[in-house]
């Protein structure tokens, strides 16, 4: 098989930004809160240190001989760049895009969907609508520029706030301007979560609503800021990976709600200040292109799942009973379905909002794919809670293992398998941990409102979906108008 085209004869030097450059970030004197203490960083939380080490390890991945030729590129001025940071032109650089994607799925368990992957996405996409929102506040086009190469050469992560916090007494919860001057803007107000908020580089505030009633001049506001920014407040949700066989406890991203007091936005950090016009492209642009980086997320962790399935029937020598044998093949299945499905988008792009030349994968393959996965997750977790049985609910962990006592009577009693004792328990305890943790349930809550809802994914798809040539073919057959009336077009607000 012939080298990718990506893959460089000259080696691109690696970008000198280490996991450790990303620790010492951490100690910029950001305001981070959790269970009700202020951190001095979050390196000094239980919670959040685990996976700023991950991120560490992530980074590193990008020097390393392995994986250098696959994350790093050059980008338009010739400086080395992640290839994440490039806008996407062409089928092969969504394929590539895939695989980066892949790839920090395979090293988080599925576990992290808001990773330099989907970061880069975010900002490419409103990279290649610059010009559009340019249209509408001429100054938009040199944020955006600035944000996009200073995130592909400085391999720096985003996190997306855009959620608008519910109404209380009808107060305005959300941004607003509170001031303006010739320096900026002075910002105040919520957002109501930010997934990875608290250890980012770069803070993207979005407003969430354009497509409604006109909002007030005041109340439509997008900036980026560094977390850092004195007056932004980060309220940090408490770790979900608990006790002592909390296997994914350096993947839980940790989401937060945003807090802004009297925040001083100098105008190089704005996006927009009262121009719903520029709001609504850079929404639509940064809605339409999140989809990917999820998809192949997905696709990783149904492959785990299914060598997960194969793992416990081995252990529990259940592998060779025939309806066992179907589950099994059941669960492949869903992983081949969905791999077909995101591949095949990948292979036929079509243009992405805006003028920039960025293309996505074909949207309604991707769409079925996520609804093909979304649709049976909970049908694949039953079907693994049931090859697992009573091992995913009792069994002996490593802390029971350390006894020398009992570890001699589990291995006097507990037969079956080839595998070592403290293994096999890892092992039970990762399966457990994925199949039926509360963090695990709060992956796949966020998969599903990545999506606006399954229900917003099903609407869009049903508009994406035309059978007008098969009714043609019933009309002429009965001689009579069949035609059902269209459905309503699906909202532009991502609840």
């Amino acid at each position: 098989m012939s080298a990718p085209a990506w893959k460089r004869v000259e080696p691109i030097r690696a970008h000198p930004r280490t996991a450790e450059d990303f620790r010492s970030a951490q100690r910029d004197g950001r305001r981070v809160w959790i269970a009700g203490a202020r951190l001095a960083s979050p390196l000094d939380s239980p919670v959040l240190a685990p996976v700023v080490d991950t991120l560490g390890a992530l980074l590193a991945l990008h020097a390393s001989p392995e994986h250098s030729d696959l994350l790093m590129d050059r980008d338009d001025a010739g400086q080395p760049c992640a290839a994440w940071g490039r806008a996407p032109r062409t089928a092969e650089d969504l394929q590539r895009l895939g695989r980066i994607s892949t790839l920090f799925a395979h090293e988080t368990l599925g576990m992290m969907g808001r990773l330099w992957d989907a970061s880069g996405s975010f900002v490419n996409a409103l990279y290649n609508v610059r010009t559009d929102a340019a249209r509408y506040r001429p100054e938009a086009a040199a944020v955006l520029e600035d944000l996009h190469t200073r995130c592909g050469r400085e391999l720096l992560l985003v996190a997306l706030a855009v959620i608008e916090p519910p109404p209380v007494d009808g107060l305005p919860q959300g941004l607003r301007i509170v001031d303006r001057g010739p320096d900026g803007i002075v910002v105040s107000g919520t957002k109501a979560i930010s997934t990875g908020a608290p250890y980012c580089d770069e803070l993207l505030l979005l407003k969430n609503r354009p497509g409604a009633d006109a909002m007030p001049p005041e109340e439509t506001v997008g900036v980026v800021l560094p977390p850092s920014t004195p007056g932004l407040s980060l309220f940090c949700r408490e770790g979900l990976a608990r006790g002592p066989r909390a296997e994914l406890a350096r993947y839980d991203e940790v989401d937060a709600l945003v807090v802004l007091d009297r925040v001083e936005v100098p105008w190089e950090r704005v996006l927009y200040a009262g121009e719903g016009d520029a709001a609504r492209v850079l929404l639509e642009a940064v809605v339409a292109c999140d989809k990917h980086a999820m998809a192949r997320r997905l696709v990783a962790k149904l492959e785990l799942l299914w060598s997960l399935g194969q793992a416990m029937t081995h252990l529990t020598g259940s592998r060779a009973v025939p309806a066992v044998a179907e589950l099994l093949a059941g669960l492949g299945k869903h992983h081949a379905m969905m791999s077909t499905l995101v591949e095949a988008a990948e292979s036929r792009p079509e243009p992405a909002p805006g003028d920039g030349g960025a293309v996505i994968p074909e949207r309604r393959t991707l769409h079925l794919a996520l609804s093909y996965a979304l649709e049976h997750f909970p049908s694949i977790l039953d079907t693994l809670r049931l090859l697992g049985g009573q091992s995913l609910v009792v069994r002996p962990g490593l802390e029971d293992l350390a006894a020398p006592e009992v570890a001699a009577l589990h291995a006097r009693h507990l037969k079956g398998s080839a595998l070592e004792l403290a293994p096999r328990a890892r092992l039970w305890a990762l399966a457990a941990e994925l199949t039926g943790s509360e963090l695990a349930g709060r992956q796949r809550l966020m998969d599903s409102y990545a999506v606006g809802g399954r229900h917003i994914l099903e609407r869009e798809l049903a508009h994406m979906l035309d059978p007008s040539a098969g009714m043609a073919r019933l009309e002429a057959r009965v001689g009579a108008p069949l035609r059902p009336p269209e459905p309503p077009a699906p909202s532009e607000e991502n609840p």
